[in-house]
């Protein structure tokens, strides 16, 4: 499985972060939540900025006390990406 410390900085960037680590525990728990959504649904991405573009939409979708309007539409594009990736057939050799 992938490992959250090298998606960090490109999650980092997207939200704007750069030098602080206050959020950093916050990320890495949208991030292993990604990673978790990826391993039950038994897809297998070998590419860190597919597997980081999904850690972005759903860190956007979460992250922060902003308007609700638009982390909807974060989450609905997370959600909408991943069951396109797990259309694309890409599993686990051992997948039921």
């Amino acid at each position: 499985m992938m490992e959250v410390k090298t998606i960090l900085p490109k999650v980092k960037a997207a939200m704007r972060i750069k030098a602080s680590t206050l959020y950093d525990s916050e990320l890495e728990m949208y991030i292993k939540a990604v990673l978790d959504d990826l391993d039950r649904l038994s897809i297998s991405l070998e590419d860190v900025d597919k597997v980081a573009h999904l850690c972005i939409l759903k860190t956007k979708g979460y992250f922060g006390n902003s308007d609700p309007g638009p982390k909807d539409i974060w989450q609905r594009m997370y959600h909408d990406t991943l069951r396109q990736t797990y259309l694309d057939g890409r599993r686990y050799h051992d997948a039921v």
